[in-house]
């Protein structure tokens, strides 16, 4: 990559989002500014500082951020009067001397400095031109994520070091009330890890040895798993052919007298179809514990996933629509009871210390990743929103790709795409087709729970799932985050055109 100058245009457009490529060159900026490559010419900043603050004083102190990741370039104390670009525009000029001077390359949409400089170029013509030799489309770009809000995640940061407030404290406390009231329940709890979340809800349902659960044949063991660790029996149920999700029409044929919760999961960011599972566990007087790991601000029916059931619970792991820093999860419930429970069985079955009613747990969310999920709570819905916008263009760009299926959503479903995943029978041909053309995708998942090692003992058949045990050789994850711009959306899919031509 080039070292980069980018003209007040330029970045203005990133700041207000005013151009029709401002996400291409919000991308290129964020590039040049991990390889620190991105630049200012000392002549831009008093003017920038005067323009933002006179004609957009709601993105000043994001200016100052923006302006605080660049490096400022100084001009020669010569200058060349004579020069045509400066009998143009003089602030033109010295952007460019300053360019020279680092050997650099101008970003601009100007159209007369584009004419006038040999080293200018346009932020669509840099894109295409770093695209054909030097594209890579990650599968998950957390980087950039970061660098999107790092003054506040820092600060976020070392309040929590500073003050040595490493487990329970205020961090904690206010991401509990805050994530409860975006779920929109009457308590969260924050613990561990998804999986800890899970476990504890099913203690907390009262789950007893030989208790049955019935848990979708396509998730991540994390599911089963903690059925049987929580002293349980798995009952798998496949899943729908055209949603992923768990099959409401398989549930009540593996229904028994030991049959206690249902565990619908969020898969993909797509809601279950909660209506009809409700319904289910009401005839059968069965609890419901919604797996939320991957669907924060997902919504049925303009209702939140995980206000639904009796409880639900929720993963921070990194790549999550909202991750941590680490591992971390929570548990969330309008329960008062289950509340108790919950809250008891992760801290040692006890509300004060050493005042322990029962054997518990020890699982805590920790105070730094509370402060890390705090602040990027502010943001999710925004970074959902771009992921709609993501797979929006996907739908768009691959929609008249006969040899690949699209995901379908219920139609009262507004989904988070925690995963965009598409349907082949080239599924791994594909897979590596991309990979040579440097576009990371994923599996998820290669093997169906049911046919997993760990579950030899049910001595499942292929037969008993049908579609899980077909699609777990079909289904492939496309590179899928808030920060992938259109441009980015349309190289994945050409090279998925080009691979089925």
């Amino acid at each position: 990559m080039n070292n980069l100058i980018f003209d007040s245009n330029v970045i203005i457009d990133i700041l207000t989002k005013r151009d029709e490529t401002q996400d291409l060159s919000s991308e290129i900026f964020i590039k040049a500014i991990l390889k620190k490559k991105a630049f200012l010419s000392v002549s831009q900043v008093h003017n920038l500082r005067f323009v933002i603050k006179r004609n957009y004083p709601e993105f000043y102190q994001d200016y100052l951020k923006i302006e605080g990741k660049i490096e400022i370039v100084k001009t020669p104390s010569y200058i060349d009067l004579e020069n045509v670009l400066a009998k143009v525009d003089i602030e033109d000029y010295l952007i460019e001397i300053s360019a020279k001077l680092i050997n650099g390359l101008i970003i601009t949409r100007d159209q007369k400095f584009l004419e006038l400089s040999q080293i200018t170029i346009s932020p669509k013509d840099y894109y295409l031109k770093y695209k054909n030799s030097h594209t890579k489309i990650d599968f998950l770009d957390l980087k950039t994520q970061y660098l999107s809000m790092h003054n506040e995640m820092d600060k976020a940061i070392d309040n929590i070091i500073s003050n040595t407030a490493f487990i329970g404290g205020k961090s904690l406390t206010d991401f509990n009330e805050n994530f409860a009231k975006y779920i929109g329940t009457k308590y969260a709890i924050g613990v561990g890890n998804g999986t800890d979340a899970l476990i504890i809800s099913l203690k907390a349902l009262g789950l007893k040895p030989g208790d049955e659960v019935l848990v979708p044949a396509n998730s991540f063991i994390a599911t089963s798993e903690a059925v049987t660790n929580a002293g349980g029996k798995v009952v798998f149920v496949d899943c729908h052919p055209d949603l992923y999700t768990v099959d409401v029409e398989k549930i009540e044929e593996k229904i028994t007298a030991k049959t206690k919760v249902i565990i619908p999961v969020h898969l993909y960011g797509q809601a279950a179809d909660m209506d009809p599972i409700m319904e289910i566990a009401k005839k059968h007087d069965l609890k419901i514990l919604e797996d939320c790991a991957q669907a924060h601000g997902a919504k049925y029916k303009n209702q939140n996933v995980g206000t639904f059931g009796d409880l639900a619970s929720f993963s921070f792991y990194p790549g999550k629509n909202l991750g941590a820093y680490g591992d971390g999860g929570a548990i969330v419930t309008n329960d008062d009871s289950l509340f108790r429970l919950c809250k008891m069985f992760a801290n040692h079955g006890r509300i004060e210390k050493y005042n322990h009613e029962f054997e518990g747990v020890n699982s805590r969310l920790d105070g730094l990743q509370a402060a890390v999920l705090n602040v990027k709570l502010q943001h999710i819905s925004d970074w959902n929103k771009n992921r709609r916008r993501v797979a929006e263009l996907y739908n768009k760009y691959l929609a008249d790709v006969e040899e690949i299926v699209l995901p379908k959503i219920l139609s009262d479903v507004v989904p988070v795409y925690h995963l965009f995943v598409i349907r082949t029978d080239k599924r791994n041909e594909l897979k590596d087709y991309l990979k040579e053309n440097n576009i990371s995708a994923g599996i998820h998942y290669p093997i169906g729970l049911p046919f997993l090692k760990a579950y030899d003992y049910l001595e499942s058949k292929p037969q008993d799932f049908p579609v899980t045990y077909e699609y777990q050789n079909k289904l492939l994850s496309l590179p899928i985050y808030p920060e992938m711009t259109e441009e980015m959306v349309k190289f994945v899919s050409e090279k998925i055109r080009n691979f089925f031509v």
